[in-house]
C-alpha cells in the first residue's frame, strides 16, 4: 500500500505521495487512487512530487493516460514540486511537455484557476468552485 497524504483545498485536493520510488508494484494502487479522485465532488487535483525520486516507466504511463482522460472530462491535473530524477524519467520518454508541470503548488492552483476560467468561458457555465 503506497503512502499517500491528501489534503482536500476549495477547488482542489492535493495529493502528495510519500515514497521516494513510484515502483511499477504501486501502479495498481496508484490508479485506483487517481479514480477515486476523479470521481469525487471536486475532481480537481494537484499531484505534489516533493518526496518521490524516483518513478518507473508504468507509473508515468499512468500519469500520462489519467491527464489524457481528466482533459477530456474538463478536469485539472497539476504535477509540482516534480524532483530533478522524476522530471529526467519524464523527458527521457517524451511527457515532460505532455504533462502540466509548475514548480509549485501556488503556481498549480493558478493553472487550475485559469482552467476553471476558461471552461466557464467556453461553456457558459461557472464550475470554479466544486
Amino acid at each position: 500500500m503506497m503512502d499517500v497524504k491528501l489534503n482536500t483545498k476549495e477547488a482542489f485536493t492535493v495529493i502528495t505521495p510519500r515514497e521516494p520510488h513510484l515502483a511499477v508494484n504501486m501502479a495498481d494502487d496508484f490508479a485506483k487512487l487517481l479514480h477515486q479522485m476523479t470521481s469525487a465532488e471536486c475532481p480537481h487535483m494537484v499531484l505534489d512530487f516533493q518526496h518521490v525520486e524516483q518513478m518507473d516507466d508504468e507509473i508515468a504511463g499512468l500519469l500520462a493516460t489519467q491527464y489524457a482522460q481528466c482533459l477530456e472530462r474538463g478536469i485539472s491535473f497539476v504535477l509540482c514540486n516534480v524532483q530533478t530524477g522524476v522530471m529526467e524519467r519524464l523527458k527521457s520518454i517524451e511527457l515532460s511537455d505532455l504533462l502540466n508541470i509548475t514548480p509549485t503548488e501556488s503556481e498549480a492552483w493558478d493553472i487550475i484557476h485559469m482552467e476553471a476560467i476558461e471552461r466557464e468561458l467556453l461553456n457558459g457555465e461557472n464550475d470554479d468552485a466544486c
